[in-house]
């Protein structure tokens, strides 16, 4: 492959062309490694690295690496949001942003409120990555895109507040959530999902879950898959009890995520670890509502996947 070539894929690569972008990833261009008048594709083999991890491992590899932002295609291949938020989320503050990657977010952000089906935890932790995401020039490369994360930091801040007094018998900072759901439901919806599962003010509770409307379903279901990630035991009987309380959009999100979210083979390992009652417990709340999906096999004590 000669200079020219070179030149040509840098071209491509500077455009956001795919396939060249799928050619450095598969090794093609690796043995101009080590060669210096090839230093100007060196940062791209360098993303190359991360770009053929699996996936699932690519978040934690960023924090090891000191990668040119202009690189991230390379790296964590064309996201797809919210799916990939986290892991655009890990680029961002390990790496930091440049306009094309900035274009992609604002337009994924911007599109939010009005896409059905985008509920997601992941969210958050992107637009505050954006906030703190470092970047080359004096002006944050995307002006639209700097505005809306500004507009959303107050909106985490209601957040974490919420987080702060979910303890408090007569709670006061659930209800300024409902505000924001508007604009930002899709962003907010699981972080308010995720405070009513665990908030000890029951009246307080009821109200904002019945205000909230179509989003409380969702809110909750979402909260429990992140959970799910980390505490899988934990997140399970979470949705028991939601689905016990019997506050009905809540239950519901409970029940969507027991019956469409959580593998059988999965759910039968939780409960098998169980005690006889908390077991009880979990046959019963899977009674509360049809089963269907991916766990519809999951039935009463000691039935097998």
């Amino acid at each position: 492959m000669t200079d020219a070539d070179v030149a040509v894929l840098l071209a491509d690569l500077a455009a956001g062309d795919r396939a060249a972008e799928f050619s450095v990833v598969q090794g093609t261009w690796d043995e101009r490694r080590e060669d210096p008048s090839a230093a100007a594709l060196h940062p791209w083999l360098d993303a190359a690295g991360v770009g053929r991890l699996p996936r699932e491992q690519r978040a934690e590899a960023l924090a090891t690496r000191s990668l040119r932002a202009t690189t991230w295609a390379v790296a964590i291949g064309r996201p797809v949001l919210p799916r990939d938020a986290l892991l655009v989320a890990a680029w961002l503050r390990h790496q930091g942003i440049d306009a094309s990657l900035a274009a992609v977010i604002r337009r994924a952000v911007s599109a939010m409120p009005a896409v059905e089906g985008t509920c997601d935890a992941g969210y958050d932790a992107l637009l505050r990555a954006v906030l703190h995401a470092h970047y080359d020039g004096d002006d944050f490369p995307d002006e639209e895109l700097a505005l809306l994360v500004l507009d959303y930091a107050a909106v985490h801040e209601r957040i974490e507040l919420a987080r702060a007094h979910l303890d408090d018998s007569d709670n006061t900072t659930l209800r300024p959530l409902l505000a924001d759901l508007d604009q930002w439901g899709p962003a907010v919806a699981p972080h308010l999902g995720d405070c009513l599962l665990d908030a000890v003010d029951a009246s307080t509770v009821t109200y904002v879950a019945g205000e909230a409307g179509d989003w409380t379903a969702p809110g909750v279901r979402a909260a429990l898959r992140a959970r799910f990630v980390e505490r899988r035991s934990e997140a399970v009987f979470a949705a028991v009890k939601a689905i016990e309380g019997r506050q009905p959009a809540i239950a519901a999100g409970a029940q969507a995520f027991l019956t469409q979210d959580v593998k059988a083979s999965s759910l039968t390992r939780v409960r098998s670890a169980w005690d006889r009652p908390e077991r009880d417990r979990l046959d019963a709340a899977l009674r509360h509502g049809p089963r269907r999906g991916r766990g519809a096999r999951v039935g009463r004590a000691r039935t097998a996947p």
